[in-house]
């Protein structure tokens, strides 16, 4: 039985309304279980919306031109899931480097899809708006991990999450100041 999904996107600050295409794709992950996500049914519509929204109005040559080459954003979106024992288990895709980090204990347990900050770099994979984009499904990376009582799970996007992994690297506890921040700039879950 599914318990929750989330997701979190990027949009490439270069690309025209990559906000709105981080928002396309961050709702319809959330309103669609996990397991029938296939890049090639899943995207068109979402790439039809984008456009549809984007050509609304008169707009000018070279808004035209960004338009056509469409709006980019990374993304990492998970679920939780019940176990046979009644546990609880989570899995994820991303595409780019938007993390997941998972905390038990005082200790960095599973990083995902990057695990040291010096995998971050300026041109990370992207999941494109328009329909000549590059192939996502070779760009995704997944991955399943198991969650305990207390276990924390932050969501970052490319900078908080180089931070983290830095802060980690450095053998300190960056997951402590995350939790009093305000949950609009980093995600976080508690296990029960």
């Amino acid at each position: 039985a599914g318990l929750g999904r989330f997701a979190i996107a990027d949009g490439a600050s270069e690309s025209i309304y990559a906000g709105e295409w981080s928002r396309l794709l961050t709702e319809a992950f959330v309103s669609r279980p996990m397991p029938q996500l296939d890049w090639l049914t899943w995207l068109p519509p979402l790439r039809a919306r984008w456009t549809a929204q984007a050509m609304r109005g008169g707009q000018s040559w070279y808004a035209q031109e960004k338009i056509d080459i469409g709006a980019f954003a990374t993304f990492l979106g998970f679920e939780f899931t019940e176990t046979i024992d009644r546990g609880r288990k989570w899995r994820a895709v991303a595409v780019g480097d938007s993390c997941l980090f998972q905390v038990r204990d005082g200790a960095l347990v599973s990083s995902f899809p990057l695990h040291e900050s010096s995998e971050f770099t300026t041109r990370p994979p992207l999941i494109g708006s328009r329909p000549n984009a590059p192939n996502v499904a070779s760009l995704e990376r997944t991955a399943i991990g198991l969650l305990r009582p207390g276990d924390r799970l932050f969501l970052t996007t490319d900078a908080l999450g180089h931070w983290f992994l830095q802060e980690c690297e450095a053998s300190n506890s960056p997951w402590e100041l995350l939790a009093h921040m305000d949950p609009d700039i980093c995600g976080m879950w508690v296990g029960g």
